[in-house]
């Protein structure tokens, strides 16, 4: 009996070493699937600290090439009429809270100097130009100073001539569209004139300062259609070469250029001030026996022009300090839109030949 008790006692206990070894194994497995877990966790959190960080430098790489190529046009000479800064209004607070009733609070970066007391001018949509002042800056650190430089800032401006929103319960500052330019860059008085005459002399103020913020922000779908917006209210200069034609009227020869994305393809070459235009001259646009007069176009001569035979599109200041590229296809989908057709009228970009004033036929294109 005492030898049967024995071997019952020591069955018993090898399955009960049996039962904690198979619990300890359970929990190696379950440790080792934690332990991969977290290793799984902790490599997702490096990528995405990583992927911020990489974020980080690329934002801080497109704020300072904007900041240098603002300081190139404010502090060169191709300034626009009377500009000494501009800022591109990225942010319209409709929840913050003016000093002054009725006013107006945008933020965005400052590029030059503004200062509180300055009459300036608001751009926006297809071609309005409000005139506003200056009543309030704060800075980063909600601090209110007199003036601030290169630095982002909360503005509060009077209404001015800005228009009451339509519905009385709206924020005062829903009239004002996001990417709105704030600058004290004159421009010309009638924005609606469908050729913006005169802007090119003026300088181009709006879309000087679109394009300086275009690698911040060209891939926002509401800055690209604003950029677009802005070229149609804009004037342009280029380079051609006019030379008397056998039945006494001038024959006009424009500038193709190609570009190292596209060395195949063919630009009209345009600039939003005649300074601009000139330096361009002045290193090697005016070689000699080559184009060397500078001619005025709106917008619709300018997209006539580089949809002919020889133009794939058109080149936005070639040589800087802010280059962009209009491809063929970008311009027929603009040239297609309704904007274009009440600002220009029907067919005003198919035909160069017409677009400049002349007979229409396609073989003087």
């Amino acid at each position: 009996f005492g030898k049967k008790k024995k071997d019952e006692e020591k069955g018993a206990k090898s399955s009960e070493n049996k039962q904690s070894n198979s619990v300890t194994e359970e929990m190696k497995v379950i440790l080792e699937a934690r332990e991969e877990e977290q290793k799984e966790k902790l490599a997702k959190a490096e990528e995405r600290q990583q992927a911020q960080e990489e974020q980080a430098k690329q934002e801080s790489f497109l704020e300072e090439q904007s900041k240098q190529a603002a300081k190139k046009i404010l502090e060169g000479d191709g300034i626009p009429e009377g500009m000494t800064f501009f800022v591109v209004c990225d942010e319209i607070p409709l929840s913050a809270e003016p000093e002054t009733e009725g006013n107006i609070i945008v933020r965005g970066t400052i590029r030059g100097t503004i200062k509180t007391g300055t009459e300036v001018f608001l751009y926006q949509g297809r071609g309005d130009k409000f005139t506003v002042k200056v009543e309030k800056i704060r800075n980063e650190n909600r601090e209110f100073v007199d003036e601030i430089s290169y630095d982002r800032a909360e503005i509060e401006i009077t209404r001015g001539d800005i228009p009451l929103p339509e519905n009385p319960d709206d924020n005062a500052s829903s009239a004002v569209q996001r990417f709105a330019v704030l600058t004290d860059g004159k421009g010309i008085e009638d924005m609606k004139d469908p050729s913006c005459k005169g802007m090119a002399n003026a300088g181009n103020p709006r879309t000087t300062a679109m394009l300086c913020e275009y690698g911040k922000f060209g891939k926002d779908p509401v800055f690209f259609g604003t950029v677009m917006d802005s070229l149609m209210t804009s004037e342009f200069v280029t380079i051609a070469k006019i030379s008397p034609a056998q039945n006494g009227k001038s024959s006009i020869g424009f500038v193709g250029i190609t570009t190292k994305q596209d060395p195949n393809s063919s630009y009209l070459p345009v600039f939003t001030s005649q300074a601009l235009a000139q330096r361009a001259l002045k290193n090697g646009f005016g070689k000699q026996g080559g184009p060397d007069k500078r001619l005025c176009l709106s917008f619709a001569q300018t997209a006539a022009i580089s949809r002919d035979n020889h133009h794939q599109g058109f080149l936005v200041n070639p040589g800087g300090p802010v280059t962009i590229t209009i491809h063929k296809e970008l311009v027929d989908k603009m040239v297609g839109t309704t904007i274009f057709k009440e600002r220009f009228g029907e067919g005003a970009g198919d035909n160069a030949s017409l677009a400049l004033g002349g007979t229409g036929n396609r073989d003087l294109d």
